[in-house]
């Protein structure tokens, strides 16, 4: 083997492991989860936008960087958002299935998934980040007599 050959495969190998990304559950620690209890069933507040986007799907409420500007012009046909598969009205429930950290090269992120528990898109896995990041409730209530 060439000298050039040895030292770019010696390059790519030991570049394979920085690029990796990792993930932990913290589903149960407080400093992550949102405030949100694995197994617990939410109501949404209002309706939201179903977002399908390399392969994952996410809740994005109408104020969101990821939304169109509203669901009442998404509903009239008048918004062509590439990445949004319909709406999620207003009192579907959600249940809470994990959180995780992912740790990229150069940063964190938190990801909490649920599952659609009814409606019409029951049974889907999404991410709730952008409807439970800033704790407020205003996407979210916890059904009643419902914890794990």
């Amino acid at each position: 083997m060439k000298h050039s050959n040895v030292l770019l495969l010696l390059s790519v190998v030991l570049l394979l492991p920085s690029g990796c990304v990792t993930s932990t559950d913290v589903s149960g620690d407080p400093r992550y989860n949102y405030g949100l209890a694995v197994g617990t069933e939410y109501r949404l507040r209002c309706d939201v936008f179903l977002r399908h986007y390399e392969g994952v799907h996410s809740l994005e409420p109408a104020d969101s960087y990821y939304a169109p500007l509203t669901i009442e012009a998404f509903k009239a046909g008048r918004l062509d958002v590439k990445y949004i598969e319909g709406v999620v009205s207003d009192g579907t429930i959600l249940k809470v299935c994990k959180v995780f950290v992912r740790n990229y090269q150069t940063h964190t992120a938190t990801q909490c998934i649920g599952e659609i528990a009814s409606g019409p898109h029951t049974g889907r896995k999404v991410l709730i980040n952008s409807l439970v990041r800033d704790r407020t409730g205003q996407y979210l209530e916890q059904v009643a007599g419902n914890a794990p």
